[in-house]
């Protein structure tokens, strides 16, 4: 037994310390720890909506009406249900800090690729095509079709695609966003501008290829 531990001790334990100290662990293990306490909070939702007692159900309708499991699901949705966007921001935004760089445009970009890559899903109108037709996604859909964002794949199903296109997104964005490529095509605004507000347009392309690129590889 002793053996076997100097033998972890000594093979693995720097092995394993060097794999913990990669930044993209890093940003994935941060940024999904950024989403934890949302989904805590979702979650006290979810155990006081779906109490396992007998009875349980029946005495909150007589005391809160017959909706109230609906309800109390709100929060659950508003959490679990947008869990891979939030992640896909947190480790863009984390991942960035690794390359000290500003952390919001990257986590914006990465929301907006992961956005690319989600499947929208045309809901028809009265007489229309549930399966649409060329053109627009609600094309031959009927009057009043709409496009809706399936929970499931913003919820958990989709977590492993926000993490790939968030560090894809924010590697791209790092690649464009050097002081050759922000001074090849300027922006710039009249003197009075804001400094914040004038700041976004010093380098507005390193925005531009990052999600179609991060989307594109990423599907």
């Amino acid at each position: 037994m002793d053996r076997l531990m100097e033998f972890l001790e000594r093979r693995l334990l720097p092995v394993a310390g060097r794999i913990a100290e990669q930044r993209h662990l890093q940003a994935i293990r941060e940024g999904i720890g950024l989403v934890m306490p949302l989904l805590i909070a979702g979650s006290a939702f979810l155990i006081v909506a779906c109490f396992p007692v007998p009875g349980y159900a029946e005495a909150m309708a007589s005391w809160f009406g017959p909706q109230w499991q609906e309800k109390l699901l709100h929060p659950v949705t508003a959490t679990y249900g947008v869990m891979s966007i939030l992640v896909a921001f947190g480790v863009a935004c984390r991942l960035a800090e690794k390359y000290q760089l500003d952390a919001l445009p990257p986590g914006v970009v990465a929301v907006a690729a992961f956005l690319l890559i989600t499947p929208i899903r045309v809901l028809p109108g009265p007489g229309g095509d549930p399966a649409g037709g060329p053109g627009p996604a609600t094309a031959g859909a009927g009057a009043g079709a709409t496009g809706a964002i399936p929970l499931h794949w913003t919820a958990s199903g989709g977590l492993f695609a926000a993490i790939l296109v968030a560090v894809l997104a924010t590697e791209i964005y790092r690649l464009v966003d050097r002081p050759a490529t922000r001074d090849d095509i300027p922006i710039r605004l009249p003197a009075g501008a804001p400094r914040r507000g004038a700041a976004p347009w010093g380098a507005p392309h390193p925005r531009l290829p990052a999600p179609a690129g991060a989307s594109g590889v990423a599907s």
